[in-house]
């Protein structure tokens, strides 16, 4: 199975900012760490390690989900809120397991059986 999320987005530096689901489709916010080589790259803006963008992960076709506790955890320090108020759910990781993807956060552990999920970045750099 492919990796779902390119190697010139660095998820260990990306950002959790909430989710939606819709009939068979589960979109993931995330303000993404852009490295060089994407297309959407730029230099990062004053003070930033990286160029951050904001964008989605999106699943379609969704065959089956599963929430191994069947709870969304709430992690202890919760929700923070960045300097420019966007709250900042913590880390995310995406990648392929097997015949299904897995999608780990601060806030809970899923896999599901999907199709390969769309990366959907907006223009605008956006501060991490």
């Amino acid at each position: 199975m492919n990796e779902p999320v390119p190697d010139t987005l660095y998820l260990e530096d990306s950002y959790f900012l909430g989710m939606l689901a819709r009939r068979s489709k589960l979109c993931f916010r995330v303000l993404f760490a852009v490295l060089p080589g994407h297309p959407a790259y730029a230099p990062p803006l004053p003070g930033e390690q990286h160029c951050y963008r904001e964008g989605e992960i999106r699943f379609d076709s969704i065959e089956m989900i599963d929430l191994p506790n069947g709870v969304v955890q709430l992690p202890p320090h919760a929700i923070t809120i960045d300097l420019n108020h966007t709250p900042d759910f913590g880390s995310i990781e995406v990648f392929a397991e097997e015949e299904y993807f897995r999608v780990v956060t601060e806030w809970f552990d899923l896999r599901l059986k999907a199709t390969l999920p769309e990366i959907v970045l907006e223009d605008d750099a956006v501060s991490g």
